[in-house]
């Protein structure tokens, strides 16, 4: 952060002759110097030299106000400033234009928003009088100056901002202002204005005294590795700490407000401090709700928008978080996954946070006032009712992690834990305290801290994956990383730790929340349009996301948080917020209703949705609910051989092949069935249930032993290719239930999974259907997708070839011919009715084409 201080004093002989405004013109000045620029403002019609720290600077005449700036580095002895890269030396003088600070390559200004204090003349006692009044901003204009103001908030064309100032008026002889010591000219019998304003400003984004820039750095940490973990990068499969680490930031700096509230007044104003939370947060929040809305409804199909849109109202209200946790899953409801507002279950768990916190920090307050103890004392007091909070919200979110795991992830009470830590970080280190936990942090070398620190976040990031119950006590490591950064730059002055406080980083910090909002809805969408798996479009998508971030941050956030909107008094904002939302709520629900629902005969798509065979209507699945076998058997008993048809969903899609090929009355058919269970002797973690899916292993070892008891003829079995299995589990635990099926039945065969299109084929067709009824399968094709399943069929290979009677059958090149994937055949029949389970009438279709392999193999 750069910051000017100009002291401005200003003489003239009549009060109409008076300044109405000041216009400067300030150039780039490097983030992160702090420099002192004494101007001083005459207006006057006679020339006259006036003394400024020792120069004699002369002024010229006319009715224009005169400026003289001057750029003098301020005190340096207890701070460490960068390199000064511009000259720094008295400006000229000249009628109605302002000096510059003059960067050594020429570049365009830099923003500078002024915020106005009083400075009272030395020997006096003013009652300063409130005055709004408007400074003209001039800056150069051009289409460089225009791509810089979308990167750094510059102007590039003439403004009027309003600020605040105080006036002060003194009428005084000339002997009265020589021994003042001000600088004005002789003039006996005029009235004298003194108005000494104190001007601070600063570049990219104005912030408060308590403003710490490595803290931005975290938060440009954060975002970028929750980016990188949405966008489907390996490199930091554990992305998701970023989540962790805002959750610790904003426990640690909304209790520093609220703390030195406290210490301030004794009291906390809770409309205000709402009113700031909704200015700070509201106001993009919801232009990124409708504008995501708007833009789904144009790009997707109707069945598509309505299930990813369903959550918007409860994010409109900062409910999401509730939504997610207590939803009813279903399991082949796919697009309920790639809902557009599932990032703002976070913002759900803050603002509920928000809502309860005050009132906790000065209940804690209260209670240390009435014991009348020291202050240390006090201070411990509420580090206790802290920690207490800390404790019992740790503790549930482990019990949560493993009885309730969607509610410890969602759930604002399994996440108060976290925001307790950086509380209790800000309450270590508030007013310089001495305590214990101070003197233990602040005993360790700083940047052993911070490197220390680092390292636990990175690593999470790098090490944790989406197969672990989360958060439990794994988001302690990420969590207790983010407070030792936290309090790592207390050892610096202001913050300024040198690795954190880079310009990018703050730069990035000051958009994390805006970046935070757009870049998931633009991601979800891009991802439903084919772009999932493919690096280009999703760097390209990314750089989307910041383009998105950057005009909301500039034309939104900063407005209502920092600029000519956040001046709303507390009770006009909470109303005008509380309409916000309640509009926003009607309007969004009202525009959902008027999107098809999934199997309305109105939306085209839905008739290819519901083309599944029949077994999947039937209660052979109890998916996670419990262990039990419950077999599907067509055909009486008494029919003399019998197919087994075992596996997954993806293995059970095929099921309308069986009884074609395997007919009665000579057969009898059985299915079992487990969505999500993997035949591979592996145990695995399953997202939806949030924890190790023992279920399936449970049901898979029951199956084995019903197998042993039914001795079937023909054993046709297979599983899904997305389980996160290494090659040498999909091997060696595929092979261990070989041997057990080859043991039980006479023929096995092995069908690999079916590769997914990456995107949700009805939608795409219901897209780009003509008005005349034909399918354009142009749009809807999925090249390369036989790639991302060859090392998978490679180890089913090798597995089965260790068993004599156990064989691959492999019918992808059926599904994908070519290695092309389309969401419609040659012949026009769908193919896909989601984006990875093939429709009936496709698998009816190839009939004929499997009859004919199963030849090979003695299968008449």
């Amino acid at each position: 952060m750069s910051l000017l201080a100009a002291y401005i004093s200003c003489t003239s002989p009549s009060r109409s002759a008076r300044s109405k405004s000041l216009r400067v013109n300030l150039t780039s000045v490097h983030v992160g110097a702090f420099f002192r620029v004494t101007m001083l403002i005459c207006s006057s019609y006679e020339q006259r030299e006036v003394p400024c720290h020792g120069r004699a600077l002369p002024l010229g005449e006319g009715a224009a106000p005169r400026f003289i700036l001057a750029a003098f580095p301020e005190d340096t002895s207890s701070r460490k400033f960068p390199r000064q890269p511009f000259r720094a030396s008295p400006i000229r003088a000249s009628t109605g234009n302002a000096g510059s600070l003059t960067p050594p390559g020429g570049d365009c200004p830099e923003p500078w928003k002024f915020v106005a204090k009083l400075a009272t003349p030395p020997g006096t006692r003013p009652k300063p009088r409130r005055r709004d009044v408007w400074i003209p901003l001039f800056h150069q204009s051009g289409f460089r100056c225009l791509a810089n103001w979308l990167v750094v908030g510059r102007r590039t064309k003439r403004s009027r901002v309003k600020y605040t100032v105080w006036r002060q008026h003194r009428s005084s002889t000339s002997s009265s202002r020589e021994e003042s010591g001000k600088p004005g000219s002789a003039g006996s019998g005029h009235h004298i204005f003194f108005r000494e304003w104190k001007f601070v400003a600063y570049t990219l984004t104005e912030h408060s005294g308590h403003f710490r820039p490595d803290l931005q750095g975290v938060r440009a940490i954060a975002i970028f590795l929750v980016i990188l973990a949405h966008a489907g990068l390996t490199i930091v499969p554990g992305g998701f700490v970023g989540v962790d680490v805002f959750f610790v930031l904003s426990g640690y700096l909304i209790t520093g407000l609220l703390l030195r509230e406290l210490d301030r007044d004794g009291r906390i104003a809770f409309m205000l401090f709402y009113a700031r939370r909704l200015k700070r947060l509201l106001p993009a929040m919801m232009l990124m709700l409708i504008v995501s809305a708007g833009v789904a409804s144009w790009l997707l199909s109707g069945v598509e928008a309505r299930a990813q849109l369903t959550s918007a109202p409860f994010a409109a209200t900062w409910t999401s978080n509730l939504y997610f946790s207590f939803i009813t899953l279903d399991y082949f409801d796919e697009l309920a996954t790639r809902d557009l507002f599932l990032h703002t279950w976070s913002l759900g768990v803050e603002e509920q946070f928000y809502l309860i916190w005050p009132v906790f920090l000065l209940l804690l307050f209260r209670i240390a006032r009435l014991l009348r103890t020291s202050q240390e004392n006090q201070r411990r007091l509420m580090f206790v009712g802290l920690g207490t909070a800390f404790v019992a919200s740790l503790a549930l979110s482990v019990y949560w992690t493993d009885h309730r795991p969607q509610a410890a992830f969602y759930m604002m009470p399994s996440r108060i834990w976290q925001l307790s830590l950086g509380a209790m970080v800000c309450l270590t280190f508030h007013a310089n305290s001495s305590g214990r936990p101070a003197r233990c942090l602040t005993s360790l070398p700083p940047y052993l801290a911070l490197g220390s620190g680092l390292l636990m976040i990175l690593g999470s990031a790098a090490g944790l994956s989406p197969d672990l119950a989360y958060p439990g006590f794994w988001a302690l490591l990420p969590s207790f990383g983010t407070a030792l950064v936290i309090a790592a730059g207390h050892a610096f002055p202001g913050g300024h730790n040198g690795l954190l406080a880079q310009p990018l980083m703050v730069w990035l910090g000051d958009r994390s929340y805006s970046l935070y909002l757009w870049h998931w809805p633009i991601f979800v969408l891009g991802f439903s349009l084919g772009f999932q798996g493919q690096l280009i479009p999703t760097l390209g998508l990314i750089c989307l996301s910041l383009g998105a971030a950057i005009v909301s941050f500039r034309m939104v956030e900063r407005p209502f948080w920092k600029g000519r909107w956040s001046h709303a008094g507390p009770l006009g904002t909470l109303l005008a917020g509380l309409l916000v939302m309640t509009t926003a709520v009607i309007a969004l629900d009202q525009g959902l209703r008027q999107l098809p629902q999934t199997g309305a005969a109105s939306d085209a798509s839905n008739k290819w949705r519901m083309d599944s065979p029949i077994i999947y209507r039937l209660p052979c699945d109890a998916w996670y609910a419990n262990a039990r076998v419950e077999p599907c058997v067509f055909g009486p008993e008494e029919n003399t051989k019998t197919v087994v048809l075992l596996g997954d969903s993806i293995a059970t899609q095929w099921f309308s092949i069986i009884p074609e090929i395997f007919p009665e009355p000579d057969w009898r058919t059985v299915v079992l069935t487990k969505s999500s269970c993997a035949m591979v002797d592996e145990d695995y973690y399953y997202q939806p249930v949030g924890k190790i899916y023992r279920v399936c292993t449970d049901w898979r070892n029951a199956v084995l032993d019903e197998l042993d008891g039914i001795r079937p003829e023909v054993l046709v079995m297979g599983s899904a290719t997305e389980y996160r299995f290494t090659e040498e589990q999909w091997v060696e635990g595929s092979s261990r239930i070989l041997e057990r099926v080859s043991k039980a039945a006479g023929m096995v065969f092995v069908i690999p999974g079916t590769p997914g299109l990456g995107f949700d084929g009805p939608g795409c067709l219901a897209r780009h259907l003509s008005t005349d009824g034909r399918i354009d399968r142009g749009p809807c094709l999925a090249r390369h997708r036989l790639q991302h399943i060859a090392s998978t069929t490679h180890s089913l290979a090798v597995a089965a070839g260790r068993f004599p009677n156990v064989h691959l059958l492999d019918l992808n090149d059926l599904v994908c011919p070519g290695g092309v994937c389309s969401a419609v055949s040659d012949q026009g029949v769908v193919v896909f009715r989601d984006s990875h389970h093939l429709t009936d009438s496709f698998v009816r279709a190839q009939i004929p084409f499997v009859r004919e392999r199963l030849k090979r193999f003695g299968i008449p």
